[in-house]
């Protein structure tokens, strides 16, 4: 049995196996999920039957890849797949001969945290977050330690917000639209400091000092 303990009337089952170091999933607009296996080098593609709900077909699609992580597809391209290397955001027509384009080279160098988060905000950007290259230090690349806003049409980008050690995955609030960000603190001060949090990530206005909104690390973190 599973180790989980569920409330009332749900139940758990079984959907895929074989599939070692699964990390990011997306489903795509026939209803298959495409799996991010991050220390395997590879994505792939789940085949879902969509009378029966079941996998028929599995296969990685992408291989010898670079620490994929993050997985979106374009919301106004839908079979159009991103997928977030270590040093690199790339795009690939699914289900076609296309073998991809770099949109944008990401820093890489250095070490510390390797995968890179992506998803599509509301305002139809591509927002990649980056983990800082070490535990406490000051960054030599500004990109480290961020969330970057990338405009996938004319793959320009720039940071949206800073201060964020490894903000590994993000989300938006179906309501408000505001930007909600893991944060994995510092480590080798104790058990319990600092604490992980979650951050509402926000842009600032023009009539603010600061024009990118900074999360603290390395100077300071949250109770």
């Amino acid at each position: 049995s599973l180790p989980l303990t569920l409330p009332a009337g749900f139940r758990v089952s079984v959907f895929a196996k074989d599939l070692p170091g699964a990390r990011v999933m997306s489903f795509d607009r026939f209803g298959n999920l495409w799996v991010s296996r991050t220390r395997e080098g590879a994505v792939t593609l789940l085949e879902v039957d969509r009378d029966t709900g079941q996998v028929r077909h599995q296969a990685d699609v992408f291989q010898g890849l670079k620490n994929p992580h993050g997985l979106a597809f374009d919301p106004e391209r839908g079979l159009t797949l991103y997928i977030a290397e270590e040093h690199r955001l790339w795009r690939v027509a699914t289900y076609s001969e296309d073998t991809g384009e770099t949109v944008l080279d990401l820093p890489s160098s250095g070490g510390g945290h390797f995968t890179r988060t992506i998803g599509f905000g509301p305002d139809g950007a591509l927002y990649v977050s980056i983990g800082s290259s070490c535990n406490v230090c000051r960054e030599a690349d500004e990109r480290r330690a961020a969330v970057l806003r990338v405009d996938p049409k004319t793959k320009q980008s720039e940071i949206f917000a800073r201060g964020l050690r490894n903000a590994v995955f993000f989300n938006w609030h179906p309501v408000t639209g505001a930007l909600w960000a893991t944060e994995m603190g510092r480590d080798w001060l104790g058990d319990e400091l600092p604490p992980d949090e979650i951050n509402i990530v926000e842009e600032r206005g023009p009539s603010t000092a600061l024009v990118v909104n900074d999360y603290g690390w390395p100077v300071c973190y949250g109770k």
